[in-house]
């Protein structure tokens, strides 16, 4: 092969490496940041889960729990850690399945995104009511659902309260009315004629023809007294 030829193969060959070598390096370097993004991702991801005051599990499409923050495990009444891998149905009876039943998948997305109360149950088998939150978060190469809860078991006892005040408060109202109809229907008959009648005989600036005049209308309207 003459030189001049030799000369240019070597020096496509040095230009291919040099693009591959480029081309690597680029590769490596966009590894990096996926890598330094995904390592902040999860850094907030953890930050956030610690400071939650709610309630926060992540699950996998078929309802296994992958992850649980410090609330989670307060609610519960047992390590977060201990959670990890268990179905939800196991904190959320309203998510436990039997084998061959309706998928976790299709439950979760009856519930998505809309509140509702249900229970959580506790390690000592104690249910807790709670408001109950489920989004399926979708990213490109994965996809979990995020179950928040919201202990409301102080909001259901003061509904509670308020609750057996309104019917305490219904009960003295009809209690009440009662004792004033009673007590109108064993008046004597008259009574209330008498007293009118002494009121009026006692009432100034009114002449006696006046008077007299009235006791006549009112033997009229109720002889009885007579």
């Amino acid at each position: 092969m003459p030189i001049p030829d030799c000369a240019k193969q070597l020096n496509r060959q040095r230009q291919q490496l040099e693009d591959s070598n480029r081309s690597l390096r680029q590769q490596i370097n966009e590894r990096l940041h996926s890598e330094q993004a995904l390592a902040e991702s999860e850094a907030l991801l953890r930050a956030a889960l610690q400071a939650s005051s709610d309630a926060i599990v992540l699950t996998d499409q078929h309802g296994k729990i992958l992850r649980a923050n410090p609330a989670t495990a307060r609610l519960a009444g047992q390590p977060a850690q201990s959670l990890e891998q268990l179905p939800l149905g196991v904190l959320l009876p309203d998510f436990y399945r039997l084998p061959g039943e309706q998928p976790f998948a299709q439950m979760a997305d009856q519930h998505e995104g809309t509140p509702f109360e249900t229970e959580l149950t506790r390690s000592d088998q104690h249910p807790l009511p709670v408001e109950l939150t489920l989004n399926h978060v979708v990213m490109p190469n994965d996809c979990f659902y995020v179950a928040v809860c919201r202990d409301i078991s102080l909001r259901k006892q003061q509904e509670a309260a308020l609750i057996n005040l309104k019917n305490s408060l219904t009960e003295q109202v009809e209690m009440q009315s009662e004792a004033a109809v009673g007590a109108a229907g064993s008046q004597p008959a008259g009574h209330g004629v008498h007293c009118r009648s002494h009121h009026q005989a006692g009432e100034p600036g009114v002449s006696g023809a006046v008077r007299a005049a009235r006791g006549r209308r009112d033997r009229r309207r109720h002889p009885a007294v007579l």
